[in-house]
């Protein structure tokens, strides 16, 4: 999309020039072009540029990324390597001696 972006800005760069030093020529079917209307073609067209550009860019950078996580290594955790949560502990260790506590 981002190739397609910059030809569409070439071509609106071409159109605005050659409508800017003959606007019977750019806007051949109309009977009475102005170059007021020339410039709002392409002000209309080079946003459609713009956001095309950034469009294609942000696609870019997603595929990227989709890329770049289907080649880092997957780490499965062994189930008994890793620490029980389901067994609360319900009992309430003592303090240690010699650590001043709440309400001592």
């Amino acid at each position: 999309m981002v190739h397609l972006s910059l030809n569409l800005l070439v071509l609106t760069g071409l159109f605005f020039i050659v409508g800017m030093l003959s606007p019977k020529m750019a806007l051949f079917f109309m009977e009475k072009p102005n170059r007021w209307t020339i410039a709002i073609y392409s002000g209309v067209m080079f946003m459609i540029c713009a956001t095309l550009f950034g469009e294609g860019k942000r696609q870019e950078a997603l595929e990227q990324q989709k890329v770049e996580l289907k080649k880092a290594p997957q780490i499965i955790a062994d189930p008994e390597e890793l620490p029980d949560a389901k067994k609360p502990s319900a009992e309430k260790q003592a303090p240690k001696k010699g650590f001043i506590t709440q309400g001592d």
